[in-house]
């Protein structure tokens, strides 16, 4: 299912700089090109002539300037691509992102599923991240996945976003990693912050831990 997104609610800060490592991007590092389409996108969020960059890798540009992603197949910062922590964007919430619908009212007149959709919806509206709490809620690891991508886009830090969207499951581990990544967090600060104590987890923290430039042997230690 297509998922647009606007560009601007998640062009500012480091988060469309930094590029994942191997196992979550979307082509491995030996087959990507900086700027090239399912690869990272340049310092200056710049991508191969026809692409856009959309949360950190260059896609094709959809309709109205818009970026289109599958929301089967996303890859987000701190993501692990074995992992089931993806969440679903059903025809009413995709609908409201559609036609720009606030998410408060698309809310009352959408089925909240696993709230990823609502989230989805907060992000392409701009909404902050208290707001989206409050009106998608965080109950579930998908949940705390999707309310983590506000803080993401949001700039939200680490701790504060804990407290905000909550953290107790191995995917709501995985949205913590990718705020640790935008906010710029060293790794023993992420893992003070989201524990790490999954293997979905600990396979995030690694992520960290290698973006930081830590040597594998540091990183098994930091991350079990």
């Amino acid at each position: 299912m297509l998922v647009p997104k606007r560009i601007g609610a998640l062009v500012a800060g480091a988060w469309l700089t930094l590029t994942i490592l191997a196992c979550m991007t979307e082509a491995p590092d030996d087959e990507c090109d900086v700027g090239s389409e399912g690869c990272a996108c340049t310092s200056g969020d710049g991508c191969d002539p026809g692409l856009q960059c959309v949360m950190d890798v260059c896609r094709e540009p959809c309709d109205g300037g818009s970026c289109a992603r599958d929301a089967g197949t996303r890859r987000d910062s701190g993501r692990p691509s074995s992992g089931t922590c993806t969440g679903t964007v059903d025809a009413c919430w995709q609908g409201c992102i559609s036609s720009g619908t606030s998410t408060a009212a698309c809310r009352a007149a959408c089925d909240l599923g696993d709230a990823y959709g609502c989230y989805a919806l907060c992000v392409d509206n701009g909404d902050d991240t208290g707001t989206c709490r409050s009106v998608c809620g965080a109950s579930g690891a998908i949940a705390e996945l999707g309310c983590a991508e506000t803080c993401i886009a949001r700039g939200v830090a680490t701790a504060t976003c804990k407290g905000l969207c909550g953290l107790t499951s191995d995917c709501g581990e995985v949205g913590c990693a990718g705020v640790c990544l935008r906010q710029g967090d060293d790794v023993v600060s992420c893992k003070n912050v989201c524990g790490f104590t999954t293997e979905r987890g600990r396979e995030a923290c690694h992520a960290v831990c290698g973006e930081r430039g830590e040597a594998p042997a540091t990183c098994s230690a930091l991350c079990g």
